[in-house]
């Protein structure tokens, strides 16, 4: 994608920079994490990105004419997102250790 397609469509480039400023959140929540010993800072950041996520969800539906690049944009920022939380441990909730405990004991037999 060129530099002039982000001058030719402003709302394509609005959508660009906020899915940079979830990312950035994204990377402030990994610094925060664990998250139950941050809780106070875990949601202000939390509140923060969902008002971001509104905005640029709004924006990728407004912008009908940039719907390709719009939902290239939106698939890129949500692999990111992903990759940049997917090696922390679970914090908030230890459910995923009993689950694989269950599933461990029902294999069992028991």
């Amino acid at each position: 994608m060129k530099l002039s397609a982000f001058r030719q469509r402003p709302g394509l480039a609005a959508l660009v920079g906020l899915a940079a400023l979830l990312e950035a959140a994204f990377l402030v929540l990994r610094r925060l994490h664990p998250w139950d010993e941050n809780v106070v800072g875990v949601i202000a950041v939390g509140l923060a990105a969902s008002a971001v996520y509104f905005l640029a969800a709004r924006l990728a539906l407004i912008w009908r004419e940039s719907t390709p690049a719009a939902l290239l944009v939106v698939l890129v920022a949500a692999v990111a997102f992903r990759a940049t939380l997917f090696p922390l441990p679970p914090s908030l909730s230890y459910d995923l250790y009993r689950y694989q405990w269950d599933g461990a004991v029902q294999l069992a037999g028991h």
